[in-house]
């Protein structure tokens, strides 16, 4: 289990370190500003995401995950993860209802949400967070279990998942500085949950990361592809 250390306890000597990850990132343009700037970025980052990556679907059966990071790995080109697998039905099956799994991905272009917010804020301050917010590079994929079998077998593959609560054995943490953020929400038959973590190694968090790779597999020619309305950026 890894435990996170709460952002307010090393902001002191964390916002050098992402000034030095600015000053990797773009050489040359740093002004006296770069902390203000960077913070201003901090904040704008955590509602594009939430706005651009809901934590909701509008499924009524789902598992959906997304994979943040904190600002310190996100300046290292880490992109944030997102994927929401979702039991549907069809009415129209000869002997009864068909059920079938389709899969939602989003997939940041190029650099990462945060990487795209400090480039942009970077060459025109004068944008605000919203007109950023309209400008990041999202691509959609969505799958059925027909074009993509991963779908089906990564949703039979939860619902065989064995797994409780984070660990509260102390001999068994790992302390690590500003691990990801999976975060997990699932709507079933018998309620809704949300679930965080920061262990990699937690059984939730390897299915995910399977899952990712699997969809990933996928042939893009053999699914259907969205740019997110209000985007120019995918020409």
């Amino acid at each position: 289990m890894a435990f996170r250390f709460g952002s307010d306890i090393h902001r002191s000597w964390v916002l050098p370190l992402l000034v030095v990850a600015l000053a990797i990132m773009f050489p040359g343009q740093l002004g006296s500003q770069t902390q203000d700037e960077w913070e201003w970025a901090q904040e704008a980052y955590v509602s594009t995401v939430n706005a651009l990556l809901p934590m909701e679907y509008g499924g009524r059966y789902y598992v959906l995950y997304r994979a943040t990071y904190s600002s310190t790995a996100a300046t290292l080109e880490n992109h944030e993860r997102y994927f929401v697998l979702e039991l549907q039905w069809s009415d129209d099956v000869k002997g009864g209802n068909a059920y079938f799994v389709t899969a939602h991905v989003l997939v940041p272009q190029g650099k990462s949400i945060l990487g795209q917010i400090v480039s942009m804020h970077r060459k025109d301050a004068k944008l605000t967070a919203q007109d950023i917010q309209s400008k990041i590079r999202i691509k959609s994929f969505d799958y059925t279990e027909k074009n993509c079998p991963a779908t089906g077998k990564a949703f039979r593959a939860f619902q065989n998942l064995k797994y409780g609560p984070p660990t509260t054995d102390l001999d068994s943490f790992a302390v690590v500085f500003d691990p990801p953020l999976y975060q997990f929400r699932v709507e079933a038959l018998e309620g809704s949950s949300n679930i965080v973590m920061y262990d990699s190694t937690h059984p939730l968090v390897v299915w995910a990361k399977q899952t990712e790779r699997e969809l990933a597999s996928c042939s893009a020619e053999h699914s259907k592809q969205n740019v997110r309305p209000g985007s120019d950026a995918f020409q």
